[in-house]
């Protein structure tokens, strides 16, 4: 199924077609960058999408604006391309699906589109620990916390050397209130490992009343983290708790 086309300008500035194919391209340029920072903890998406324009520019093979309305797009309703995401009957290797655009999307608040951008992922391919991993934190952003450990759960039985599912899981432990799990999963890991354990650590401290430890792990979660309020709202329940005073953020 052929979509409509856009337009792009060549190295010299002459108008050219962009193809299906073209646009093909940019979109898994975009779900690749997506999937490389996906243990950041929150994608910078306006810098992942300056990047993808100007790798598009410096090698000529399309016009960076262009490139960048279309990701604009995408990202506005990925449900526009999907004939051309999938690609063909017969053909997986065309299929890049929006594993890691269901979780940019949820990031963004759009929780319940993020869940069945990911739902379609999942039933082309049951196995795919990332997809899972991906569910688990749309749940997590709806506030059905159960069901997003049983997804996290899903993805470390499929590859248990995966740390940020490992630290997705534990954060999960310790908002569901089961800190000495939570706390466990994290003091399993390596140093190289822990960045991935850092919002499970302050969340798990925090109930456990340790506010000291707490409030160092707390402030570094609430800057790298997607969505920092869980954080913030620990925080000021460990300076109520602990009685101290403490500036506000951003002061």
């Amino acid at each position: 199924m052929m979509m409509d086309t856009a337009r792009k300008a060549g190295r010299h500035g002459a108008a050219a077609e962009m193809h299906d194919s073209d646009i093909y391209h940019i979109l898994y340029m975009l779900e690749w960058n997506l999937a490389r920072d996906a243990g950041l903890g929150r994608y910078r998406i306006e810098s992942i999408m300056r990047g993808i324009a100007r790798s598009c520019d410096r090698n000529g093979s399309y016009d960076g604006a262009q490139a960048a309305r279309l990701m604009r797009d995408y990202i506005g309703d990925p449900r526009k391309y999907a004939a051309m995401r999938y690609g063909t009957p017969g053909d997986p290797s065309t299929d890049f699906g929006t594993v890691f655009t269901s979780r940019l999307v949820s990031q963004m608040g759009r929780h319940a589109e993020a869940l069945e951008l990911v739902e379609g992922d999942i039933a082309r391919n049951p196995d795919g620990p990332q997809s899972w991993l991906s569910k688990a934190h749309i749940l997590h952003g709806l506030g059905r916390l159960d069901e997003a450990l049983e997804c996290a759960e899903r993805s470390l039985k499929i590859r248990p050397g995966n740390f940020v599912a490992a630290g997705f899981r534990a954060r999960i432990l310790a908002g569901l209130g089961r800190y000495e799990e939570a706390l466990g999963c994290a003091d399993g890991c390596t140093h190289f490992e822990d960045h991935h354990f850092i919002a499970a650590r302050g969340l798990a401290l925090a109930g456990l009343g340790d506010h000291a430890k707490a409030m160092a792990y707390l402030e570094v979660a609430a800057d790298i983290d997607a969505n920092p309020q869980e954080f913030e709202d620990a925080r000021l329940a460990v300076i109520e708790a602990a009685g101290i005073e403490v500036p506000a953020r951003g002061r």
